[in-house]
């Protein structure tokens, strides 16, 4: 075994060796055994089993949550010969079953799907049919209610388990407390599993955490030591664009990135800097996950993380080809107390949860008992309007519900249009005689979407009137009449984010919310809030040791590159040269502090900054107002 997995290695990515714990990693999961492996970002993760894909005969289902990191994978995976594809939202019933059968027929090695996929019953079904002999679960920690990115679909994929008995499952993430470890394992129903863990330390990457009030001023400062390609993290959507602007304003090439753009905006914004047409791209945390970009010389965070887990999962995202690279987490006071605010809005009440759930049901007239898989059309904006919900509290109620699983969103702006045939097969022939070409129509949607007697399919109306050989708006026309006479269900593609009530509508006192539990969990993400707002405050300590601390490591000696370090050891200033250099600065007149630094590079500005509070305190400078003066002899 082992010569063989050194040979795929060489053959198809040409390395020499495996890294880390890759290897055992590998094996493990050959010899049947669940595993979990956690390792740092940019630590080799998709070897552990793109390399068993390749061993092995049969397919590797690879559960991933983004469509970006999908389609990136695959096209790497090409590009070395490597048979591989993703079912994801952007296809329809057509293009899934292609795929389906090139994984029964065509030696496809691996093929990604979303969580949310697998709760498709005909999706399942379909799934049986193919060679799957190991299942990998990437992005493990959203699994975990306790993880920094919960994501309720992943709690069920232990489901599909009963289906593929004896089959291996590989969990993979970045970071994960013992806690979310637990959690993992549990969820996935993991036997005789095995843990590896790669040490958490970045030892290229520096850590540096500044308080100052004026962001905008010491971001300009920091961007002109020109470190190179940069990421910087922002907490919302309208300071992507701010941000952006304001640094293009410097001179340099940025670009912004958030959720809420057109999918083919996000898209040629990502293909471009992967590129390297822009130097710098301002995002929120939608962007960056599975990118792989080995020359990120920095990533600043505008403000503070939800948590460390988040944090540490973001500023992995420099330094990947191992080259020294820098973290900087700029924040001022006002941040902390928007953090603390923002927390206890994620928390609302249970009376204002039962009360958002109904009027969500009030809004789009769903009865009680009522199961429908039919896609709402929801802006979230005049939802609020109507029913005067304060925003950002509705959208934490939103996600509450969106987490215990009553509701989901689609926030995918190109939402396929979807059909559901409502009639038997016995009245479809029984039409015929009335209208054929109704049943026509019918019957060529029976043909290609399989399993849309039981439920929504998404549909191409344009790849069916090519088929039929209408025109578009004839099928769109007919889709809509067989809607209004009840034959069909159908919803067109629609803009507008889509909400589902995927238990249908119960009844608000049915409303499944424990006060203990929502206590608990509330007790819980107190715990990161407050490990974040510590690391932030921190000054005495080395920002690797209490990052590693957190994860469940242990550093023996400081890390010797972090923002502490570095003060630590840097040699105390020889005050008598500087003392000479400030006082001829000065000249007998007082001065603006910032116009004295000015007269330095700004290598030593921090230098002269504690030079000047120390001659202050031997009183040969003295403070008026925000202006020093030279009054002492050296």
């Amino acid at each position: 075994m082992e010569q063989d997995l050194q040979d795929i290695l060489h053959k198809y990515w040409n390395y020499s060796s495996f890294r880390s714990i890759q290897e055992p990693v590998i094996k493990t999961v050959l010899s049947g055994k669940d595993v979990l492996a956690i390792m740092p970002t940019g630590g080799g993760k998709s070897l552990c089993y793109q390399v068993p894909a390749l061993y092995k005969s049969g397919l590797t289902l690879v559960i991933t949550p983004l469509i970006a990191l999908m389609q990136d994978q695959v096209l790497s995976l090409y590009q070395k010969n490597i048979k591989a594809s993703a079912i994801h939202s952007g296809m329809n019933q057509f293009e899934i079953n292609n795929i389906i059968s090139n994984c029964v027929y065509g030696e496809m090695k691996l093929l990604y799907v979303s969580p949310e996929r697998l709760q498709s019953s005909a999706f399942r079904k379909q799934l049986t049919e193919l060679p799957i002999e190991l299942i990998a679960v990437d992005e493990a920690h959203c699994i975990s209610q306790w993880g920094h990115d919960f994501r309720p679909a992943y709690r069920r994929i232990h489901e599909i388990r009963a289906n593929f008995k004896g089959v291996p499952i590989l969990a993979l993430t970045a970071s994960a407390t013992k806690e979310v470890v637990k959690d993992i394992q549990v969820q996935l129903g993991f036997k005789d599993g095995q843990l590896f863990q790669a040490s958490f330390l970045r030892s290229n990457l520096s850590l540096n955490v500044l308080q100052d009030d004026n962001k905008w001023g010491r971001l300009e400062s920091v961007l002109k030591r020109e470190l190179g390609c940069s990421l910087i993290y922002v907490r919302n959507r309208r300071l992507t664009k701010e941000i952006a602007s304001y640094i293009k304003g410097l001179g340099y090439d940025a670009a912004y990135y958030h959720a809420g753009m057109k999918s083919e905006d996000k898209h040629k914004m990502q293909e471009d800097w992967m590129r390297g047409k822009y130097q710098i791209m301002v995002c929120t945390n939608a962007f960056g996950m599975g990118i792989d970009k080995d020359n990120v010389r920095l990533v600043i965070h505008w403000g503070i993380p939800d948590s460390l887990e988040a944090y540490y999962q973001e500023v992995g995202r420099a330094g990947r080809d191992g080259k020294l690279s820098y973290a900087l987490m700029l924040f001022e006071k006002a941040d902390m107390d928007r953090l603390n605010r923002n927390f206890e809005m994620q928390f609302p009440t249970i009376k204002k949860i039962r009360q958002v759930y109904q009027a969500l049901s009030n809004y789009f007239q769903v009865p009680i008992n009522i199961n429908t898989s039919r896609p709402f059309s929801f802006e979230l904006v005049p939802f609020c309007h109507n029913y005067g919900f304060n925003y950002l509290e509705c959208d934490h109620v939103l996600k509450v519900l969106i987490d215990l699983g009553y509701i989901s969103i689609t926030q995918n702006l190109n939402q396929s249009s979807r059909l559901k045939i409502t009639m038997t097969k016995d009245q479809i022939f029984a039409m015929r005689s009335r209208n054929e070409s109704m049943t026509d129509i019918l019957q060529a949607f029976l043909r290609t979407y399989g399993g849309i007697f039981d439920e929504f399919q998404e549909i191409n109306e344009k790849l069916m009137a090519n088929r039929l050989q209408f025109t578009e708006k004839y099928l769109f026309d007919c889709l809509k009449q067989l809607h209004k006479s009840g034959h069909v269900s159908y919803a067109p593609k629609k803009k507008a984010p889509q909400l589902f009530f995927l238990k249908g509508r119960v009844d608000i006192d049915s409303l499944n919310i424990d006060p203990k539990s929502w206590n608990q969990r509330k007790k819980k993400l107190k715990i990161k809030l407050e490990a974040v707002l510590n690391y932030c405050n921190q000054e005495k300590a080395c920002r690797n040791k209490s990052l590693l601390k957190y994860f469940g490591e242990n550093l023996s000696i400081d890390c010797g590159n972090c923002d502490y370090c570095r003060q630590k050891n840097r040699p105390k200033p020889n005050l008598d040269a500087i003392g000479n250099k400030i006082k001829h600065n000065l000249q007998s007149e007082s001065k603006m502090i910032v116009d004295v630094l000015a007269f330095f590079p700004e290598s030593e500005k921090q230098i002269i900054l504690e030079a000047i509070r120390a001659l202050i305190a031997r009183e040969k400078i003295r403070l008026e107002g925000n202006k020093v003066r030279w009054i002492g002899e050296l």
